[in-house]
């Protein structure tokens, strides 16, 4: 042992080495010892601790933890949704009814200017090139900034209209890369068991082909294709359907990687399937949740679909809220407490 190690510094060692009961609670809302990324949306939110490097809620000063700590199941996703939803009902409305009109507008004029020049067909070159583009310039940015807009909002930041526009504050390119790499990875999901169930169909064992039927005859195909088979081709359609739905829900999370964290497409796709590993769950409740409330929306009154897509993107806003912080608060804990004061 070096002569510099004096006894004291072993005592002081020894007694920092072993954590108090009160140590060891505060070990779990401790900040990460490594400095790490600041989101962008907890700068003017949480400055007192983004200036100490850290970014989880509870080591927050004259902050309310129940505006910030959202519970991590579906039903606390929804309830921060419907309280987020009333108190910043105007903001929601404002910058909803702009990325509606905006979209609307753009399409029109793009489809005026297709006209004018003779391409009137839908799956030509230059409106196939208008339309992408459209999509890469307009309608992906804005969905994006709505998003933003309603975690700012389930966060209790003092969401405003123009975070709408956030996307175009240097992030445009990201933004359209990152929709597309989510889109490719859903697609290529769902095309292994896509193969199969081709491979189904043109073997014969479900004999979709040869046989000529009325339109709408819906009797005369299944009295064809008989019960067993009909079972079949049912379950190879779940099946195509699971793969992309399961995937669509891990990548789930990009847009606000991309927005609120400032990562990079490849990044925000690696992160989002690493942190919704373990919610799942959370993040598949709420998608569900959201589609039966958007169809009770139809039915009870047709406008009703508007308010119940708010209240979904809040939801899943609130969901991606829970499992940060959750995983923040996971890897706080397991920052080690001892120091090494008192050694030479």
């Amino acid at each position: 042992m070096p002569a510099s190690v004096t006894s004291t510094g072993l005592s002081s060692w020894r007694d920092a080495s072993v954590p108090s009961e009160e140590a060891a609670k505060s070990a779990v809302v401790a900040p990460p010892a490594s400095p790490e990324r600041v989101l962008p949306s907890n700068k003017d939110r949480f400055a007192s601790s983004a200036s100490s490097g850290s970014r989880h809620p509870s080591s927050l000063v004259g902050t309310h933890l129940d505006e910030v700590i959202i519970d991590a199941t579906v039903a606390g996703a929804y309830r921060r949704a419907f309280r987020s939803f009333g108190g910043s009902f105007g903001v929601l409305l404002v910058a909803g009814t702009l990325a509606v009109i905006i979209g609307s507008v753009v399409g029109w004029v793009v489809g005026l200017a297709l006209q004018a020049i003779g391409e009137t067909q839908a799956v030509s070159p230059i409106a196939t090139v208008c339309n992408l583009a459209t999509q890469a310039l307009v309608v992906t940015p804005l969905s994006n900034g709505w998003q933003y807009v309603c975690l700012r909002v389930v966060r209790g930041q003092g969401a405003a209209v123009g975070d709408l526009f956030e996307p175009y504050r240097g992030r445009l390119f990201v933004t359209a890369m990152s929709s597309l790499v989510q889109a490719l990875l859903v697609a290529l999901s769902s095309l292994p068991v896509g193969i199969a169930f081709v491979v189904v169909v043109m073997t014969g064992v479900v004999p979709l082909g040869g046989t000529r039927f009325a339109e709408g005859d819906v009797t005369a195909f299944l009295t064809t294709i008989g019960p067993l088979k009909l079972s079949g081709l049912l379950i190879g359609l779940v099946a195509v359907l699971i793969p992309p739905f399961i995937v669509s829900v891990r990548l789930s999370l990009m847009s606000y990687l991309v927005i609120d964290e400032g990562r990079g497409p490849l990044e925000a796709a690696a992160v989002s399937w690493s942190r919704s590993r373990g919610s799942v769950r959370l993040l598949a409740g709420v998608t569900i949740a959201g589609g039966l409330l958007i169809a009770s929306g139809m039915i009870v009154f047709v406008i009703g679909v508007v308010p119940a897509l708010v209240v979904f993107f809040l939801a899943h806003a609130a969901a991606f809220a829970a499992v940060t912080t959750r995983q923040e608060a996971d890897q706080a804990s397991r920052q080690p407490t001892h120091t090494f004061e008192g050694l030479a």
